[in-house]
């Protein structure tokens, strides 16, 4: 089959048009990570605005969470808190 039978009955162009338009895209995108920077200040910034602890509530809840988390889990396996901390964080370092 020709390319252009190929494009007409696909509406592909080939592996090296999609290449080159991923690289192109990719290039565009980086151009402009300034602006995703200032969305994301913005939305941290908008979304706690008047609170006390502001942005750093972000940290603070997700230290709570996995705190509790690892409580639980901890008590469900029957195993010490460090123990299981030590574990969970060798595992997870392991699999990422």
């Amino acid at each position: 089959m020709d390319i252009a039978t190929h494009m007409l009955r696909t509406g592909r162009r080939g592996l090296s048009f999609e290449i080159s338009m991923a690289l192109r895209d990719l290039r565009l995108s980086l151009a402009k990570v300034d602006l995703a920077w200032a969305l994301a200040r913005h939305d941290v910034v908008s979304r706690y605005r008047g609170s006390i602890l502001g942005p750093f509530w972000i940290t603070l809840s997700m230290g709570l969470m996995v705190a509790g988390i690892g409580l639980l889990y901890a008590r469900l396996f029957e195993m010490s808190l460090h123990d299981f901390i030590r574990t969970w964080r060798w595992g997870s370092c392991s699999s990422a």
